[in-house]
């Protein structure tokens, strides 16, 4: 994209600035991953999990909010310097859970999704 500047007084002296304008303002495309402590709980104890964003430069910003198919387990989580947030659950009901990792995006950044990790949760074994 070039402008010409025409000086209005001597007409023949004139400039050309060439002007670079990016054409996309696309945010950058990100990946979540979803690391749990153990994919197999007993009811009632804690679980702890972690999800990573990582892009092709740079350092996202923005939120992560766990959770079990479509409902949320926790509020949206400040990631940290280095793309991560964890949180740790002990509510989770017998059976299993799929488990993901939503991070929410950025003005820079793409929003992503993490695959799901399932968690097995069980009842506690008597003491005999």
């Amino acid at each position: 994209f070039h402008i010409i500047a025409i000086d209005s007084q001597h007409p023949s002296d004139y400039g050309e600035i060439a002007i670079q304008v990016n054409a996309s303002n696309a945010p950058v495309p990100t990946t979540t991953t979803l690391s749990a402590w153990t994919t197999h709980a007993v009811q009632g104890e804690s679980d702890s999990m972690t999800a990573t964003v990582q892009s092709g430069g740079g350092s996202p910003t923005g939120t992560i909010t766990f959770y079990d198919g479509s409902t949320a387990l926790s509020p949206p989580i400040a990631i940290n310097g280095g793309g991560t947030a964890t949180y740790s659950v002990s509510n989770l009901t017998l059976g299993s859970h799929m488990i993901s990792a939503h991070y929410s995006g950025d003005a820079n950044y793409a929003a992503s999704v993490s695959f799901s990790v399932t968690i097995s949760v069980t009842a506690d074994d008597p003491i005999l």
